[in-house]
């Protein structure tokens, strides 16, 4: 059919053409929407890593009906049982990049659907985008984006019933109401005021119908939260009427992001929002004619949301962060390294994980300089805020150290920060192992069996406590239980050198303590200390003397009048000497002031532990 309506020529104008276009199915709206898909896709995958979300979120899953059971003793529990199985997924990185994918299209034709938003559709990727910049936040729950799907496909179903009896609309909305609550209670809100905005803009039914079912939406959204606190669940007045929506804190330990909450919240806004304009176009305006102009708009502020979006939701520091701490877990100490730099490393905990990772590639002695090294020694052993605030992490780090019960008093903080998430069921089954207290282990890994995801890890290590000669075939736990304390001590978290010292004399052949506490001499500068561990335990080393270690010696030997004889019979090279002499006498032309000739030194001596002395003053 030939389009009536043309330009000069009578040829239909380019505006118009294109247009036409978007009325085919395959036209312009599929392959953006294919292209977004894809590019969402790709960017979950490459870009956000699910696997790193999943470890931040450490998520509580059994696959059992006890913990089903539990889940249902609160509002909501379903999308939490449901949310959490979900996020468990999420440690396959591409099953959870497609996973993530899904959630946002599955929202975004669930509003098209509900909308009918037409030609407008483009429109509805501002709530879409939100959306998809907030699932790359490890701060934000799944269940919030099935919260949100909930309340668009119970909304699709309201809106569909079909009935001009008054009788039959009033009667729907307490079924309905009772069922999206007990999915989630953000869903019952924003299932609601979807459905009041509606009748209020439904042209099709008289004003008295409209407001006798918007009030009886309202009342039974009010009533039934209320009895349920009452007469249902035993729970507080803002978990019965808030929970799973932004303001809602329950699930959160410590206080939430505030970047989170307000985007939670713009995105619930910008939901309704969309959905008033579209009932109020619907009923004034009708079904508006598309043009070129009107999708290059619509286009243009998809495109500002975008930007805007993941702008503010996704951190470059955060993303860093998040891939050190999963990546030291997860032992990939080389992908650990590639993110050192001077941002990343101003952080104490990045810093703590750059240095085990130094020491696992075993660059901990040739690569001290570059690490930042003013904080003296809490790059090695964090402090008790930080540990308390990232238990897991110190338990890894006490669990490689040796110092297994250590790492099981950080586990059950973990325990009580994270609940029984799988990595910190991991690590209590260990430590019990490697203690030989096997009735606690076999605890903790009947209860992992339960999780469909470290089912066969589980029975793995079952096998191993029934089996002693399985248990033999574990190198790495049969060298952990080798060198690990067998003597319970004090541990002192002002000074760990002594708990060092303690763990070397039980079994000086202990590489990692013996390394960190030569650190921890060096970084101190307690050069008297550094000399006598280092003479007293040099049996670990094998090969010629670290360039560290000789520097270091060398500045201790400094005020021997034999100087070179000694660093001669203790395996000093004389280059090292000679350089030193050198540094000596260049600083003895200015008098001892060292500061006036800092480029010079910086230049010359910037990669020796004797610039670290002059230069750096530690702060702690």
């Amino acid at each position: 059919m030939e389009n009536t309506k043309s330009g000069p020529g009578g040829k239909a104008s380019f505006s118009q053409r294109m247009a036409d276009t978007l009325k085919s199915r395959f036209g312009l709206r599929f392959w953006i929407e294919v292209g977004l898909s894809l590019c969402l896709f790709f960017y979950y995958w490459f870009a956000v890593h699910p696997e790193y979300i999943q470890f931040a979120r450490q998520p509580v899953f059994f696959l059992e009906r006890g913990f089903f059971l539990e889940q249902l003793q609160l509002p909501g529990g379903i999308s939490d049982y449901a949310a959490a199985f979900l996020t468990e997924l999420l440690q396959f990185e591409l099953l959870g990049a497609a996973l993530l994918t899904i959630l946002v299209l599955v929202f975004y034709h669930l509003l098209n659907l509900t909308l009918h938003a037409g030609k407008w559709w483009i429109a509805l990727l501002i709530p879409t985008i939100i959306l998809a910049a907030l699932q790359t936040d490890s701060n934000y729950s799944l269940v919030g984006s099935l919260a949100l799907i909930i309340a668009m496909a119970a909304f699709a179903l309201y809106r569909n019933i079909k009935s001009a009896r008054n009788w039959v609309r009033l009667s729907s909305t307490v079924p309905f109401v009772i069922v999206v609550y007990l999915l989630s209670p953000y869903a019952l809100l924003i299932f609601t005021v979807l459905c009041v905005m509606y009748e209020v803009f439904n042209g099709n039914s008289s004003f008295l119908s409209r407001t006798s079912v918007s009030a009886a939406l309202i009342a039974a959204a009010l009533i039934v939260p209320w009895l349920a606190k009452s007469n249902l669940f035993i729970i507080s007045t803002s978990d019965a009427f808030l929970r799973h929506s932004p303001l809602w804190v329950g699930d959160t330990f410590g206080i939430p992001p505030i970047g989170k909450i307000y985007f939670e919240i713009i995105l619930g806004v910008s939901v309704l929002a969309s959905a008033g304009i579209f009932f109020y176009r619907a009923e004034r305006q009708g079904n508006v004619k598309s043009n070129l102009r009107m999708i290059l708009v619509q286009i243009g502020v998809a495109a500002a949301v975008l930007i805007m979006s993941f702008w503010q939701v996704v951190s470059k520091s955060d993303e860093e962060f998040l891939a050190i701490r999963y990546t030291t877990h997860a032992g990939e100490w080389n992908q650990t390294l590639s993110f050192i730099n001077p941002s990343s490393t101003s952080n104490l905990l990045n810093l703590f994980h750059f240095v085990q990772a130094y020491y696992h590639t075993g660059r901990m002695d040739e690569e001290f300089t570059w690490l930042r090294q003013n904080v003296a020694s809490q790059g090695l052993f964090l402090k008790n805020d930080i540990c308390y605030e990232y238990p897991l992490d110190y338990s890894d780090f006490m669990y490689e150290l040796g110092s297994i019960n250590e790492s099981k008093h950080w586990a059950l903080e973990a325990l009580t920060h994270y609940g029984e998430s799988e990595n910190v069921l991991k690590r209590l089954a260990l430590t019990n192992i490697l203690e030989g207290n096997f009735a606690a282990a076999q605890e903790f890994l009947y209860r992992l069996r339960q999780n469909p995801f470290s089912s066969s890890w589980a029975n793995h290590y079952l096998a191993c406590i029934k089996d002693p000669s399985k248990f033999r075939q574990e190198f790495d736990l049969q060298q952990l239980h080798t060198y690990m304390t067998k003597v319970d001590f004090i541990i002192n978290d002002n000074h760990p050198e002594i708990d060092l010292r303690i763990m070397l004399g039980q079994f000086p052949r202990n590489e990692m303590a013996y390394r960190y506490l030569l650190m921890y001499d060096l970084l101190t500068r307690n050069l008297n200390l550094f000399a006598n561990d280092f003479l007293q335990l040099r049996m670990n080393e094998n090969g010629p003397m670290p360039q560290l270690y000789e520097e270091a010696l060398v500045a201790f030997l400094s005020t021997n009048p034999s100087m070179d004889s000694v660093a001669s019979k203790i395996g000093i090279r004389k280059e090292t000497v000679d350089r030193f002499k050198g540094l000596y006498a260049l600083i003895s032309q200015h008098h001892g002031d060292a500061g006036s000739i800092y480029s010079e030194l910086s230049q010359n001596y910037g990669d020796t532990y004797w610039f670290y002395l002059l230069r750096v003053v530690p702060t702690n």
